[in-house]
């Protein structure tokens, strides 16, 4: 009958409308977005999100989240509470956590049952880990469905997916495992420089020491070096060096990319310090590029924190990069500017870079004392581990100058300490006494009773030296 030819057209023309809806729904949520402004977005949202299919609602997912970290969103908190947010989130979640393919739901393998494909939820898990919801039950769902399924993945997809879960410090053992054998069988090329860097960053985020992934991934990098940004070169070095994974190809490549004029501008502060710390983590020097990053350094320590100048000192100093000392002085002008957030113990590894870089001359001593005293009062002193409480006792005795009245409070507590301190530790409390006793400054405030404390309690741990102690135990005490 005519009826019965008119339905498939008819069924075939609704379809055909309700495809070019979703469509049509997800332009207006493109285009409402790129204006910026989020309530506009979330009022288009709530108003087709009867009509959104899976991809509307990624779309919907990933546009809120790139909107809510602009400066004119001012709170996600806002946004993540907005009852249109809250509806999208609830319908996305429920797509989820229903899925045919989970084992709690029947666990079908057909691809043709209705659920949301695996390439939505890498979207839906990164908006998800820029707004900070760390829903775990969503997040173990979403591992469920995809580890499985980690070939159907694009690699821009698998990369945004584990940097998600790494963000949101959620561990996902399996999610990993699949991540990292699909990524040992990938083709030469297949991934860009974007996703390995993002790869590495997650696994050691999220504490995965696959040093086959590392390796695999340290192979390939360096072509790519070049092409990456600023962030993304110093948040990949800094993983390889996390691992322990430090391939020279790499670290160099990467060097001399971070080093270009150009670059080098465009790093923030804390990626520059992160970039150096990975090359000392690695016991590598990179000449050319600390010269460049010594420029900027000089240039912008105003806007170094406390937190980036004391790893800055330490990186210099277990480099030993003695021969900038314009980096160094600028370094310490910053940070005896920020003083009054400093704490004794952020002071007492400054004084160990100095010291370790042979730096400590009276004048910068007494100049520390003059703008430190307040830092190193008897409580704060009496607070430090023994190995700061060392520090700054080396220091001052290296220096070859009276020591402030607080130094007597260190010698003190470092006696008392003794009994408690472990071999090495009591080594290194009897080197500093033996040279604080050769100190014609020192030797009438110490005595010897800081050496007999040191002494007696390291008499009965002689038995557990290893023969390189035991050698420098021989030589303090000859050379005494």
């Amino acid at each position: 009958s005519a009826e019965q030819v008119a339905a498939p057209c008819n069924a075939r023309k609704n379809q055909s409308k309700a495809s070019q809806l979703k469509m049509q729904i997800n332009g207006y949520i493109t285009n409402v977005a790129e204006a910026g402004d989020i309530k506009a977005l979330l009022a288009t949202i709530q108003a087709y999100l009867g009509d959104m299919n899976d991809i509307n609602l990624a779309t919907a997912m990933h546009r809120v989240g790139k909107l809510s970290t602009r400066k004119e969103a001012k709170n996600v908190d806002c946004v993540t509470t907005d009852p249109a947010f809250e509806q999208l989130y609830k319908i996305v979640s429920s797509r989820i956590l229903n899925h045919p393919w989970r084992a709690c739901n029947g666990g079908s393998k057909s691809k043709n049952q209705s659920g949301m494909q695996v390439q939505n939820m890498s979207v839906i898990a990164w908006a998800c880990s820029i707004m900070k919801i760390r829903d775990e039950q969503l997040f173990a769902a979403i591992s469920e469905v995809a580890a499985p399924r980690i070939s159907d993945f694009q690699p821009f997809e698998m990369s945004q997916l584990i940097w998600a879960f790494a963000k949101l410090s959620l561990p996902c053992p399996e999610l990993f495992g699949a991540v990292s054998q699909r990524l040992l069988r990938r083709e030469p090329g297949e991934f860009k420089g974007l996703c390995l860097s993002m790869i590495a960053w997650s696994f050691a985020t999220a504490e995965v020491r696959d040093v086959a992934v590392f390796q695999s991934l340290a192979s390939e990098l360096p072509r790519w070096a070049e092409e990456l940004r600023p962030q993304e070169l110093s948040s990949c070095l800094k993983a390889f060096a996390q691992v322990g994974v430090c391939d020279p190809a790499l670290f160099d490549s990467f060097g001399l990319s971070a080093a270009w004029p150009a670059k080098i501008q465009g790093f923030k502060m804390d990626e520059l310090v992160d970039l150096l710390w990975a090359f000392a983590q690695a016991g590598r020097r990179n000449d050319t590029l600390f010269a460049q990053v010594g420029a900027v350094v000089v240039q912008k320590r105003w806007l170094l924190t406390v937190e980036n100048i004391v790893t800055l000192f330490w990186v210099y100093a277990e480099l030993q990069v003695a021969d900038c000392q314009p980096v160094l002085f600028s370094l310490l002008e910053a940070f005896l500017g920020k003083m009054p957030s400093v704490t004794a113990g952020e002071l007492s590894k400054v004084l160990s870079a100095y010291a370790c870089l042979g730096l400590c001359s009276a004048e910068l001593m007494n100049h520390l004392a003059h703008h430190c005293g307040h830092k190193l009062l008897a409580s704060a002193v009496l607070a430090l581990p023994s190995k700061d409480l060392l520090v700054i006792a080396k220091a001052w005795q290296r220096a070859n100058m009276t020591p402030p009245v607080i130094f007597d409070i260190i010698i003190g507590e470092l006696t008392r300490r003794c009994p408690s301190l472990d071999a090495s530790a009591l080594m290194a409390t009897l080197q500093c006494a033996l040279n604080a006793s050769l100190n014609p400054w020192l030797a009438p405030r110490t005595g010897f009773g800081w050496i007999g404390a040191a002494s007696q309690a390291l008499a009965p741990l002689v038995g557990t030296l290893g023969a390189a102690q035991l050698d420098e135990l021989r030589h303090m005490l000859a050379h005494f």
